[in-house]
């Protein structure tokens, strides 16, 4: 309550939202409207066939951090089109 407070969200605001969330519960297609829209949102930024469209319109960029034997293994599981794989050494100063 207090952080409420802090950052300008009045009681009974709070109350309205919490009812709100309270109310949704009872919508039969809720889970499902939740899935679908969550899925489509995320699109850009998951790992599947059927979101290369909006990775590509999101430009988006995967980064895999792991030993030689971990990244060959996502070469091989994953299919991306075009995997480079930088090694600490690349980022030396002289």
């Amino acid at each position: 309550m207090a952080r409420d407070l802090r950052d300008g969200n009045e009681p009974e605001k709070v109350r309205q939202l919490s009812e709100a969330i309270l109310k949704l519960r009872q919508e039969p297609d809720l889970l499902h409207q939740l899935t679908s829209a969550g899925v489509s949102s995320i699109c850009g930024i998951l790992i599947r066939d059927d979101c290369k469209k909006e990775q590509e319109a999101q430009n988006s960029m995967f980064f895999f951090v792991g030993t030689d034997q971990a990244l060959s293994g996502a070469e091989k599981q994953i299919p991306l089109p075009d995997m480079r794989r930088i090694y600490p050494s690349d980022f030396w100063l002289n």
